[in-house]
């Protein structure tokens, strides 16, 4: 795979994590969080980017990218976490159990693929993803079925996800 394709990968791990406490943000009236987070995610790039892309060439970008959005994300992780008073322990737990849960999947669907690279097509690929998709729902549910249980009563799904 090209480097810069792989540093941007990260990017947008990333920036999906971020991504979804800019609403936190705006929806408890703290919008100007954002707005000053960005400032500092421009200034961070403007400073970064052209050393980085002098030494590094496209690869460099790709990191002056990753480091600026790794800056604003630091920075919106602390500020979520004074809004909504968690600790940083709480703050994690939260976030540790999808994310170790996605690691765990991917990790196990990539094993055919490395073993068997041959065989890999577009009909292979859609039923990894198939089974990406299944296998991450039941490790989500068997590990949070109180909320679940909760969904049930409200939508009265208990013929569905009868266990």
């Amino acid at each position: 795979m090209v480097p810069a394709l792989e540093v941007l990968c990260f990017f947008g791990v990333t920036r999906s994590i971020g991504a979804t406490m800019g609403p936190i943000l705006y929806s408890t009236g703290n919008p100007k969080i954002q707005t000053k987070l960005s400032a500092i995610q421009l200034f961070s790039i403007v400073v970064i980017i052209y050393p980085l892309t002098i030494s590094l060439k496209l690869v460099g970008i790709s990191l002056a990218v990753l480091f600026s959005n790794l800056l604003a994300l630091i920075l919106v992780i602390r500020e979520t976490k004074k809004i909504l008073t968690y600790s940083y322990k709480e703050f994690f737990t939260i976030l540790a159990v999808p994310s170790f849960t996605f690691l765990a999947v991917m990790l196990l669907l990539l094993l055919p693929i490395v073993l068997l690279p041959h065989q890999v097509n577009i009909f292979f690929l859609l039923v990894i993803l198939f089974l990406a998709t299944i296998i991450y729902s039941l490790i989500m549910y068997l590990w949070d079925r109180k909320k679940y249980r909760i969904l049930e009563n409200i939508y009265n799904l208990s013929d569905i996800f009868s266990c």
